[in-house]
């Protein structure tokens, strides 16, 4: 297999990206149109909306299970499949259906945000900073395209329920062109194996090695667990997380309440979703500045900080929230993609998964205000 085949098929990670976000983010454009249809309050459109995140928060814990019995390849084929079936039974069934639904989608996205982003660091260990900030970048896109289309499709194909079925489709195709993948490199690995001499070679050298003497680390070694950094970095990405997720799902409805119309509405959640892309890419160009990640943490979460006090204090400009929200939510997912965080989260899970039930907390806290008001 030649170099530019290698990339084209290392580059449909970033098709498996654009499927991460939409089935969640269609919803929120479409909650009153569920909430008519099926006669639901706000509490249980709250719910729905915040229900993927739960199965984040309980269904990441399997990820690992999985891979230690199967390929990381094939359970992501796994995870996209689910995620197909699970638009589709969503939206074709009664309203236990929908729930079901939404967990296999809250369920296989889950999953999804476990692995592609080791496999994007496996498959560009030599462009990490860069590759991430590509991957976060078509994460965002297809947020945004879920946002600006989930109305316009619901009028086009007749209601809710074909507007988020359509959603299987793109998944299923990046299920089987990364069974396709996963083919043509079993193929190359055949073609590509080692003659008896270089496999002999091999063993000579990896013994030499072994023999050579060790140098000995005294150092006394902390657990991640009493590293202050750990706590600061599972904050970051719980907190950022968690802000992506509710204003993804209330600011369609926040925006009306205001005086905003669907289409105006609509408009801003793109803005919020598709700025993402552009500072998701420039991020990573000041991942080291002054030699640490603190300056573009701050520069990350700055946006975001402004946005949310907006949101809270002057919703009438709405829109101009919308562009600082969606500048520091890209950044700062990004920026939580970064080697550093992604070393400490990938030799302790317990922290990992700990920001992944402070995504759920801090996305369900406004279903709670809503209904205590």
């Amino acid at each position: 297999m030649n170099k530019n085949s290698q990339n084209i098929l290392a580059a449909l990670i970033f098709l498996v990206a654009l499927n991460l976000r939409p089935a969640i983010i269609a919803v929120g454009p479409l909650l009153s149109q569920i909430g008519t249809d099926l006669q639901w309050g706000e509490s249980l459109l709250g719910l729905l909306a915040a229900l993927p995140l739960l199965a984040f928060a309980l269904l990441s814990f399997l990820v690992q299970f999985l891979t230690s019995r199967f390929e990381t390849d094939k359970v992501l084929i796994g995870a996209l499949i689910l995620l197909a079936v699970g638009c589709l039974v969503r939206s074709a069934f009664d309203s236990t259906a929908v729930w079901i639904g939404t967990v296999m989608v809250g369920g296989s996205i889950a999953v999804g945000n476990v692995l592609a982003p080791a496999i994007v660091k496996r498959d560009y260990r030599h462009h990490i900073s860069m590759a991430t900030g590509a991957y976060s970048a078509f994460v965002t896109a297809g947020s945004a395209l879920a946002g600006l289309t989930a109305a316009a499709l619901a009028e086009a194909l007749g209601g809710w329920r074909p507007a988020l079925s359509v959603w299987a489709l793109p998944a299923l195709i990046a299920a089987i062109l990364w069974c396709i993948r996963l083919c043509l490199s079993k193929k190359n690995k055949v073609e590509d194996a080692p003659s008896p001499t270089t496999d002999k070679d091999k063993k000579l050298k990896l013994l030499a090695e072994a023999t050579k003497p060790a140098q000995i680390n005294t150092a006394p070694t902390i657990p991640l667990w009493k590293r202050p950094t750990t706590w600061l970095v599972t904050l970051f990405m719980g907190l950022q997380s968690s802000a992506f997720y509710t204003f993804s799902n209330w600011l369609p409805s926040l925006a009306t309440a205001v005086g905003f119309s669907n289409t105006d509405a609509g408009m801003q959640l793109f803005i919020f979703q598709a700025l993402g892309i552009i500072s998701g890419l420039i991020i990573p160009k000041s991942m080291y500045l002054k030699g640490n990640q603190i300056t573009a943490g701050l520069l990350a979460s700055v946006p975001l900080l402004i946005a949310s006090l907006g949101w809270l204090f002057l919703p009438q400009y709405s829109f101009a929230w919308s562009v600082f929200g969606g500048i520091g939510q890209g950044a700062c997912r990004a920026h939580s993609y970064c080697p550093a965080r992604q070393h400490i989260c990938r030799n302790n899970r317990t922290i990992r998964y700990c920001s992944i039930v402070w995504i759920f907390i801090g996305s369900v806290w406004p279903l709670c205000l809503w209904s205590a008001r």
